[in-house]
């Protein structure tokens, strides 16, 4: 399928670096919430390898100042195409287009 159909999200602001020890946290905390499906992996018990990697990991928070968002999904086609376009990601049966679909039909 021909088209450039995208959500984009441009954040400008402000960076602020955490410490050694509240990068652990992060790390820590991220690795329970993205593991938590997976019993075997338990943060506690990796603590020395997530303060070996920790090392070379820099955390921050960002505090976001101004969002720049562009959405195109084929809304700048005519009705004719923009339905084949919809019809055509809608019977693919190699490619999943169903957050593209979602975002046409919430958005447009």
């Amino acid at each position: 399928m021909r088209a450039w159909l995208f959500v984009s999200a441009h954040l400008a602001g402000t960076v602020n670096f955490v410490s050694a020890e509240e990068t652990i946290n992060i790390v820590t905390a991220l690795s329970n919430n993205k593991e938590a499906s997976r019993n075997a992996w338990k943060s506690e018990n990796a603590q020395e390898y997530i303060n070996k990697i920790a090392t070379g990991i820099k955390g921050f928070t960002f505090y976001v100042e101004k969002i720049d968002s562009r959405l195109r999904l084929g809304q700048q086609n005519s009705p004719e195409v923009f339905a084949g376009l919809i019809d055509k990601m809608n019977n693919d049966n190699l490619n999943d287009y169903s957050e593209i679909l979602k975002a046409i039909n919430e958005y447009l």
